[in-house]
This record gives structure tokens, sequence and C-alpha cells, in this order.
């Protein structure tokens, strides 16, 4: 059994895949599998999945009619046969060194359920140096600490990826089909609130690729609702397990729920813009005032009775 499965979703990244694949593939420590769950792609990344394949044993393939991400990599997982688990979106890459620096991480702590590392964002075309420098730093957070650091977006990314996640945490737990955003954060925050040994390091070991456009204002009001879905899944999932954090998720989901109006504010004019609009609205009203910071008070305030001034606001505060 090795000890890591890398699951790689692939659809529609035929100029991105070798790039990705080949970094997972050099890694300097050789104990892993790599799963690539063609997602029905109709481009040529389901050949290059099959070639790859045929030059590497521990490559395994799954083709699959088109069903989304969220499948895809729910079908990867109950293929993975590693101890742990990591995620690469396949237009990002990680570097050579990732696994061999997850391993010495468990090595100092071998009861660790999640290992956070560090990660940098890219533009498409400019590449950097994909090696880890230096001595891993590790801080180890009980489960609290780090849903307080998820939720003011320090550490915790809310994505999958560039983590490696013991596999038997993910029991119990799947990427909720149908939902085209927010589908990673709702499986990282149900991964955070279970989990109990948790470390993160400052070591850089996945660079992220920013491409252009926004998956929210292209695919319309029906991906606010999906997010909106996900953020109210969370905020009530905190107020549950977490009496304790209730400022910071009340805060989080707040800040939120602006961020939606933004978007929708982006996208054109439609009945059905209006009454997403209006569900957002109606649930940032019934945050309650007293759980968050003055200065969201205000934003939220401005945001119900005077979006023109909220978005004025909001602009010159950015």
């Amino acid at each position: 059994m090795p000890q890591f499965s890398i699951i790689i979703p692939v659809y529609k990244v035929e100029p991105y895949l070798d790039r990705c694949v080949e970094s997972v593939l050099k890694q300097t420590f050789p104990e892993f599998e790599l799963i690539l769950v063609d997602d029905g792609s109709p481009d040529r990344c389901g050949e290059m999945c099959d070639g790859y394949a045929a030059m590497d044993n521990r490559v395994v393939v799954i083709h699959q009619e088109n069903a989304g991400v969220s499948v895809a990599r729910n079908r990867g997982i109950e293929a993975a046969t590693g101890e742990y688990v990591a995620f690469v979106d396949a237009d990002d890459y990680v570097s050579i060194d990732f696994l061999q620096c997850a391993h010495d991480v468990l090595r100092q702590r071998p009861e660790a359920e999640i290992v956070q590392f560090g990660w940098k964002a890219f533009e498409e075309g400019v590449e950097v140096a994909p090696l880890v420098n230096g001595p891993v730093q590790l801080v180890v957070h009980d489960t609290e600490d780090a849903m307080a650091d998820f939720l003011c977006f320090r550490r915790f990314t809310h994505a999958p990826w560039g983590k490696v996640i013991r596999r038997s945490l993910l029991d119990g737990i799947e990427f909720p089909a149908g939902i085209k955003v927010g589908e990673d954060l709702y499986v990282s925050y149900n991964l955070l609130g279970k989990a109990s040994d948790i470390v993160s390091t400052d070591a850089v070991a996945y660079y992220y690729c920013v491409r252009a456009g926004s998956a929210m204002t292209s695919r319309g009001p029906s991906a606010v609702e999906d997010a909106m879905w996900v953020f109210g899944q969370m905020n009530s999932f905190c107020h549950e397990h977490f009496p304790n954090l209730l400022k910071e998720a009340d805060r989080r989901y707040a800040n939120d729920l602006m961020q939606l109006l933004r978007d929708l504010r982006s996208m054109k004019n439609s009945s059905e813009k209006i009454r997403v609009e209006k569900t957002v609205k109606d649930a940032l009203a019934v945050i309650p005032d007293a759980t968050l910071p003055k200065k969201t008070v205000i934003m939220k305030t401005l945001a119900l009775r005077c979006a023109p001034m909220y978005f004025v606001l909001y602009k010159l505060k950015k």
C-alpha cells in the first residue's frame, strides 16, 4: 500500500495536464499512486491519461461520463489505497519534493490527520521554481484553533489542494454532487471539524494557477445560490459544533454574503438575479449585529439599505 494517493480530476485541461502530471511523477518520494479521473473530457485529455498509465505503473486512470469535479474527486477517493490522500487540480502543479516534505512531517507527527502546506498563486504562463527551500517548521493545531484560522482566512485554504489528508478522515464526507461553486469549501470545513490533530507549515509546496475570468460571474445567479447554500451550511455547522467561534462564524458568513451581492452586481439583470439577490439579502439581514464587528455592521446595513453607497465604500476600503 502506498503512503500517498494523489487524485487529479481531468476535464478540458489539455494545455496544462503535462505540467501537472510531470510535477507528480517527478516526485523525489516514490511511494505514491496517481489517480487520474477523466471526467468525460472532450479533448485529448483521456488519451493523455492513458499514455501516462502506459509509461508509469503508479498511474491509475478512471474514465467516466462527464459528471462534474465533485463526482470525479469522489471516484478518486473510492479508488485510493494510500494512507493519505492529496488533491491536485489539473491546471496547477506541486513542488517535486511535496511528498517527501509530507513524509518528513508525518514522521515528526505521525498522529496528524491533516497537513496543510503553504502555496503560491501564479498567473498563466509565469512559472515559479517548484522546490521547497529550507527546513519545514510545523505548527500543531487542535480542532477549534484550526477552525478559527479557517474562518478568518489564516493558514487553512478553502480548497482541498495544498494539503495531505488521512484517508480514513474522508469516511462519510463526500464532495456534494450538483454543486458547481463552493463544493471545496463544503468538504474543507467538514474535514477540519472532524479532525483532532492538524498540522500546518509555511513551506510552499503547491502552485495555484490564476486563470482569467470569474467562475461565479460566468455561471450566473444559480452559482450564487450554490455558494449561498454552502455558506449557510458552514455557518450552521459552526453554530452547532463550535459555540466559542460564533463571532468568527457570523463575521465570515456576513462577508461571504456581501461578496455574493458584489458578484450579482456584475451580472446582467434578470428576474432570476432579482430573486436570488433578495434571498441573499434576507439571509444577511438575520445575522445578529451583536456578533459582528462595528465595521461589518456598517457595511451590512449599507448593503441592505443603500447598496450604491455600500459599493462605493467597498471600493474605497479595498
